[in-house]
């Protein structure tokens, strides 16, 4: 094991999983450096919730290490990512469905939830969110929120920061932000939604 991986795993709860980038399996370390320039992270971290995603972020932060966030990777290679990145940070076991209040048209979920996930959840209310994304089996709300990939649907339901009522993000220093709310008329402020 790593320094680094020592101390994150000292500081984080025992259900967060911490892998070094040697016991990666090949195929998935091909995989993710088609998208990572420059030398490998050291590990990658499977945050289990919110507030251990937050003490990663505040470890990276003090400690000056790069860190590169990922759902299902299906999007990885899309834009421009940070060079040579320490940590590999994967938001795949956030990914419940933390409130759904049909008669109002919201649901708030996490960022490593599936959207075809969220279309099967949704069905049996005859509700459902409008976004085609790309690779939509494996597209997480994270990826399709940072990529705006709505798909074709755009053209009628709007693009991804239409849909968006509120959310909360964690900032550089690990502390844990909000923006808007869970109603339609929340107008107060500036429309952070839209700005990220």
């Amino acid at each position: 094991m790593t320094a680094i991986a020592a101390q994150i795993t000292s500081i984080l709860p025992a259900d967060t999983t911490v892998i070094a980038w040697q016991q990666v399996p090949k195929e998935e370390q091909e995989r993710l450096s088609r998208a990572i320039r420059g030398k490998s992270p050291e590990i990658i971290v499977y945050p289990a919730n919110t507030a251990a995603l937050a003490s990663l972020v505040r470890f990276a932060n003090e400690n000056r290490l790069s860190l590169l966030a990922y759902g299902q990777g299906s999007k990885l290679d899309w834009g421009g990512l940070v060079q040579s990145p320490d940590i590999l940070v994967s938001t795949q076991n956030l990914n419940r469905i933390i409130d759904h209040a049909q008669g109002d048209l919201t649901i708030t979920v996490e960022s490593g939830l599936k959207i075809a996930d969220l279309q099967a959840f949704l069905a049996p209310s005859g509700q459902f969110i409008p976004l085609d994304p790309s690779y939509a089996d494996n597209a997480t709300i994270g990826g399709i929120m940072a990529t705006a990939d709505a798909g074709t649907w755009r053209q009628r339901y709007g693009g991804v920061r239409d849909l968006i009522l509120g959310f909360s993000f964690i900032r550089h220093d690990g502390e844990i932000a909000k923006a808007g709310g869970r109603v339609v008329k929340n107008v107060a402020g500036y429309d952070m939604m839209k700005l990220f």
